[in-house]
């Protein structure tokens, strides 16, 4: 009966292991699977194109390097990509940005509140001076 039980117990654990495992990698396959283009941002601005602050496109790499693209400049020395290397929690919640625009220091959390093949909602505090959540569309593929 002992023997029952801990085959029971390894059995469930090895199905609750592989079970988390595909849960953390459908946000990573949503994300990787388009270029975004900013439809909104969540404090209110809207139009990317006009405002230095917003991005106006984001990319996730498979290799988990990423980046931000910013039609226009705030100031003459901000970049128009602002790259980062990123992980998304085993959860689905959150977004960990790291090496910010090369940087080692830098790195922040952004809540993933909504994704899937063809939006994404981003909710955090800018830590940089130009935002980088808000709701994303998938941009339609050439």
């Amino acid at each position: 009966m002992k023997k029952l039980l801990l085959l029971a117990a390894v059995t469930l654990a090895c199905f609750t292991g592989c079970y988390k495992e595909k849960e953390a990698l459908k946000a990573y396959v949503a994300l990787t699977d388009n270029t975004w283009k900013i439809q909104s941002h969540t404090r209110g601005i809207a139009d990317s194109g006009a405002d230095c602050r917003v991005a106006n496109e984001l990319v996730f790499n498979k290799d988990s390097t990423g980046f931000y693209f910013y039609p226009t400049k705030c100031d003459t020395t901000d970049v128009d990509t602002l790259r980062f290397t990123w992980q998304v929690s085993a959860d689905n919640k959150n977004l960990y940005y790291n090496y910010i625009n090369g940087d080692t220091m830098f790195s922040t959390v952004m809540g993933l509140s909504y994704y899937d093949r063809s939006n994404v909602r981003l909710i955090g505090d800018a830590h940089f001076k130009r935002f980088l959540d808000g709701n994303f569309t998938a941009k339609p593929k050439k």
